[in-house]
């Protein structure tokens, strides 16, 4: 399978979706979910602020009840290997997505993993400082 008309693809990315299109559909809709999440309380969808980090956490969170820890951190590797990104800036979404990992397979064991709890943590994170961001911007919920 192709997947050419999708600009901005990794080369990571773009090999995953053909070796896990079913897996991939559900990486786009979590996504989709993170970005809504993402306006829903910050009201915007920036680069290296708040936002950035909301959106990985929330992401990472929800391909882990999606997907499962290992398939999450290969998609989520595969997003930030894009050529070009910034060391900075994949190192801040690199710890964002495993800070949303770590907490996810937290709720995992203790059953409480759904969408709901996942928000709720990515806010939690934001308003104790445990999110990298390069840039603050403030608007914290």
């Amino acid at each position: 399978m192709e997947v050419t008309y999708y600009p901005g693809l990794t080369n990571a990315e773009k090999a995953l979706i053909a070796e896990k299109p079913r897996e991939a559909l559900r990486v786009y809709s979590a996504m989709n979910r993170a970005e809504r999440l993402t306006f829903k309380y910050l009201k915007r969808s920036g680069e290296r602020d708040e936002s950035d980090a909301f959106r990985h956490f929330a992401w990472a969170g929800l391909l882990v009840m999606e997907l499962g820890a290992d398939t999450a951190q290969g998609f989520l590797d595969a997003h930030e290997a894009a050529p070009g990104n910034p060391a900075d800036e994949k190192a801040m979404d690199l710890a964002n997505n495993r800070a949303g990992i770590l907490e996810a397979n937290r709720l995992k064991a203790s059953g409480e993993l759904s969408e709901g709890a996942v928000e709720a943590r990515a806010i939690d994170a934001l308003k104790q400082g445990k999110l990298v961001i390069l840039k603050p911007r403030g608007g914290v919920p």
